[in-house]
């Protein structure tokens, strides 16, 4: 509260009079309250980098507190051409509100924020986004602290550190703009293996010195882990987090530290500034930082100085061009290992079991040309099955083992050894039954058209290589009656597109495409006579991270015939579907499952009209609000004409254990309807 003081009466209304009294009275000093009033203010917090990298970028956080809150404006100016000094444009932020109790025993709650870097890794950063959009984090521990014997890194994102998502497992992606040399670096958590990208993250220390970091840090990190972002603020939290009690692991915190939501902005606030030197430069810069929220300017000054960077470089798996493999008994097969080397330093390339990259795979030998990157494999005579194996890289002059972790970039690839044929049958006439599989998350996307009796009639490669979210299929005579083709969608992490393959050639067709384009949820895909057309058509539904949108197309008119939600559009889920009959003589039915984030519910739909029939839950041991629901119509019962509705967990392989449920028990149709 200001007040104003002046001389006076104490009716400061009144004239004072000529006595001696009000010649006191007007010696003394009255006030008057006035309103209140907010003084506009920024202010920088202390940024301190003694030294940076001369061979990197160094990516440092500006914590800006203005008062009024408000957009803020950052400049930074470097007085040395040695290193270029900029403001990191684009990307969102991740607030983390976050409880816990600090080393003292005090419980504390607060927020850390963390600027994305999609330029780093753009598919993780991508996973990051889809999981706090969709409410994943909200409940998650931050299960695992690393402060001893130097301050390292907290982990989040699960219950336990091998809590994940039920979304498909991403191969790490790497930038070398992009490394562990600045301070609160935000990365996926990976399990050693370079394809295990999936929900956990963690974020390395704060305010070390690059001399710290390349000690600390880089060694046993840098090219190992995808990146997403960095901490722009909540660094006290951050520490009371990293220093909180731990069990007698030294990692695990006494006390639950719980993220309790995590929200997706635009930080208009916080900045980031990137350090560019000039390879080799070993001055001094002084750096200037500058905020304005149009009030005036408030500047921060501080000085670095290049520091030459002896830490090698690691080399790292470039991306394989299959990891699923095929051969026959006893014929050897080849696979190119592409690598990546950035220091040019020696290079060893190694294939080993599926739990040691150091020792041999069993039932088969490997040669391996170091030059050219070809690894020879040659199952073992007689041996016929599958073999799951690694491949991997390191510098020759790391340790195979030792005090620097997963020495090793390293990915599971997988070798099909099948009986030789004993003839070569011609191919069959299109018109013969046929049957279509997509390849599983994890692998090379293509798909098999297979002969009535079980033969491989084409392996048709579709989609880009490097996707690896699993292709869906269905085969049935979407282009007309007595016509089959074969339809293949993408799922996770591929884009709203539908092929339709030729059986008779082992070509592509068609391309269509559905949805907003840049939607990358992958599609559902059915298909089946909705309209007794006396041929199918096809309904597709989004995957996880968009809405829970379902479509009904008829390829012959080339026209949508029903368009709906299958729940509330403003969750990011998805929806599984499938199509046919569930109630005697009630006509096609579209059911559909709800998707990750959302409660575990079956909905189904008439498929002529879209209207919905009715609902009930799912819920089990196994299906949670976090899993989503995967549906499937069984065969009507020759009794009653009834089908079973059976439910899974959405990400759940094919062919795994399904829940069924009786559809008539939870609706009922009125009498003559």
């Amino acid at each position: 509260m200001l007040r104003r003081f002046f001389p006076g009466s104490s009716d400061p209304r009144r004239p004072a009079t000529g006595t001696a009294r009000s010649r006191d009275a007007r010696s003394r000093l009255l006030c008057e309250q006035l309103e209140e009033r907010e003084v506009p203010s920024v202010t920088l917090a202390t940024i301190s980098q003694p030294d940076i990298a001369n061979n990197k970028p160094t990516y440092l956080p500006v914590t800006v507190t203005n008062t009024p809150a408000g957009p803020v404006t950052t400049t930074v100016t470097s007085d040395n051409a040695g290193v270029a000094a900029s403001v990191v444009q684009g990307g969102q932020s991740v607030r983390f509100d976050v409880t816990g109790t600090d080393s003292n025993g005090v419980p504390f709650t607060g927020s850390m924020t963390v600027m994305l870097f999609p330029n780093s890794a753009p598919n993780a950063v991508q996973r990051i986004i889809d999981l706090v959009n969709s409410g994943y984090y909200n409940g998650k521990l931050f299960p695992r602290v690393v402060d001893t014997p130097n301050p390292f890194v907290i982990q989040g994102g699960g219950s336990s550190t091998s809590d994940n998502s039920p979304l498909p497992s991403l191969q790490a992606q790497f930038n070398q703009a992009y490394q562990f040399n600045s301070p609160g670096i935000m990365a996926m958590a990976n399990t050693g293996n370079s394809a295990s990208d999936n929900s956990q993250f963690f974020i390395t220390a704060l305010g070390q010195s690059f001399s710290a970091t390349m000690a600390n840090l880089e060694a046993p990190l840098n090219l190992r882990y995808s990146i997403v972002g960095i901490l722009t603020s909540g660094s006290d939290i951050y520490q009371k987090i990293l220093t909180t009690k731990t069990g007698s692991d030294g990692q695990t915190p006494v006390n639950n530290v719980t993220i309790t939501s995590a929200t997706l902005f635009t930080d208009t606030s916080d900045a980031v500034i990137e350090l560019n030197p000039t390879k080799g430069f070993t001055g001094t810069a002084n750096i200037t930082v500058t905020a304005n929220d149009g009030t005036g300017p408030t500047t921060l000054p501080f000085s670095t100085t290049g520091m030459a960077d002896t830490s090698q470089q690691s080399p790292y798996l470039g991306p394989l061009s299959s990891t699923s493999l095929t051969t026959t008994e006893g014929t050897a097969t080849t696979l190119t290992i592409p690598v990546v080397n950035p220091s040019g330093a020696g290079t060893t390339i190694a294939v080993g079991s599926s739990t040691s990259i150091t020792t041999a795979p069993q039932n088969m030998t490997v040669s391996i040309n170091q030059t050219t990157g070809v690894a020879t494999l040659t199952p073992n005579a007689g041996f016929t099955g599958t073999i799951t194996f690694e491949v991997g890289v390191k510098a020759t002059s790391a340790a195979d083992t030792g005090s620097v972790p997963y020495a090793y970039d390293t990915q599971a690839v997988t070798l099909t050894v099948s009986p030789p044929p004993t003839t070569s049958p011609p191919p069959p006439p299109a018109t013969t039954s046929l049957t279509a599989v997509g390849s599983a998350p994890g692998t090379t996307p293509e798909v098999i058209i297979k002969n009535a009796d079980g033969s491989v009639r084409f392996t048709v490669p579709v989609f880009d290589p490097s996707f690896l979210g699993g292709v869906n299929v269905a085969v049935g005579p979407v282009t007309g009656a007595g016509s089959q083709a074969v339809l293949a969608t993408p799922g996770y992490g591929g884009g709203p597109i539908m092929l339709v393959i030729n059986p008779a050639t082992g070509t592509i067709a068609h391309t269509i495409t559905m949805f907003n384009p840049a939607f990358r949820g992958g599609i559902n895909l059915q298909v089946g006579d909705a309209a007794g057309l006396g041929y199918d058509q096809v309904l597709v539904g989004a995957g996880p991270s968009g809405g829970p949108r379902a479509m009904l197309l008829n390829l012959v008119t080339d026209t949508v015939m029903l368009n709906f939600f299958t729940g509330d559009p403003n969750t990011r889920g998805g929806t599984s579907v499938d199509l046919g009959t569930v109630f005697k003589s009630k006509g096609e039915m579209i059911v559909a499952g709800s998707g990750p984030g959302t409660s575990p519910v079956v909905t189904i739909y008439s498929a002529t009209t879209g209207a919905a029939v009715g609902s009930f839950p799912v819920a089990t041991s196994t299906i949670t609000t976090q899993t989503g629901v995967r549906v499937r119509i069984g065969t009507p019962d020759p009794t009653s004409g009834n089908a079973l509705i059976y439910a899974a967990p959405e990400n759940s392989p094919i062919g795994s254990s399904e829940t069924p449920f009786d559809p008539t028990q939870f609706i009922t149709f009125p009498t003559g309807a």
